[in-house]
C-alpha cells in the first residue's frame, strides 16, 4: 500500500488496534499468526498497516482474540467483545 492510498490512514489505524489488541491479550506476533493460521510477516504488516488484511483473516483474528473486528462501508472500524450467540 502506498502511502497516497486512500486506504492508508484507515490501514494503519486498523493495524495499531489489532497490536493493541493483541498485546491486551499478552500474545506475540508469532502466537497470534499461528493461533490465526496466518505468517507472522503478514500480521507484521497488518499492524504497521502496509497492507489491508483480507475479510477472512480479520474475522479469524478476532474469532483467536475473541473480539468483533469489522469495518463499516464509510471506513470506520468496528470492534468490541463477541456477541455469546456468534460462531
Amino acid at each position: 500500500m502506498t502511502p497516497d492510498d486512500p486506504l492508508a490512514p484507515f490501514a494503519r489505524a486498523l493495524g495499531a488496534h489489532l497490536a493493541s489488541l493483541r498485546k491486551a491479550r499478552g500474545l506475540t506476533q508469532a502466537q497470534l499468526a499461528d493461533l490465526a493460521g496466518i505468517t507472522q510477516a503478514a500480521l507484521s504488516r497488518a499492524e504497521t498497516g502496509r497492507t489491508l488484511p483480507q475479510l477472512r483473516t480479520l474475522m479469524t483474528i478476532g474469532q483467536v482474540l475473541d473480539r468483533t473486528v469489522g469495518i463499516h462501508l464509510d471506513g470506520r472500524l468496528i470492534t468490541g467483545p463477541r456477541s455469546a450467540g456468534r460462531p
